[in-house]
């Protein structure tokens, strides 16, 4: 059986902004793990970012989201939001730590990511990207 081509891949300008702001050794794990998703933009760790559409969200690294889209020959990423632990406004647990959620800038804009704290709660598939235009 043939090896399918690694999609063609794009960056938003939000996206590429971040990328372009990464130190090097995030910007290589980055362009890794860009690689990696070109090639499989399926993987099992993904997730849809939303009930429609085709959006969809992927832990690319240990600190940074990505949300994208595919299309048959294409990746378009999205948005990337590098999760830094300096940027944690409260830390500590609590017993309700299900609740409180982080936001984060992504980008230069006002667009944020909600992120849930619970140590149970760790799975790609349950942070959100948030619009708050």
């Amino acid at each position: 059986m043939a090896r399918t081509p690694p999609h063609e891949t794009h960056f938003t300008v939000r996206a590429a902004r971040t990328r372009d702001g990464l130190d090097d050794r995030r910007r290589t794990t980055f362009d890794r793990g860009v690689a990696l998703l070109a090639r499989d933009p399926f993987p099992s760790v993904s997730r849809p970012a939303g009930s429609t559409g085709p959006d969809r969200t992927i832990r690319l690294t240990e600190d940074i989201l990505v949300r994208y889209t595919v299309s048959r020959t294409r990746l378009l990423i999205l948005a990337a939001a590098v999760l830094d632990d300096e940027d944690v406004l409260v830390t500590g647990d609590r017993p309700d730590s299900t609740q409180r959620l982080l936001a984060a800038p992504v980008g230069n804009d006002k667009t944020t990511i909600a992120l849930p704290r619970s140590r149970s709660s760790t799975r790609v598939g349950e942070y959100r990207l948030l619009s708050s235009t």
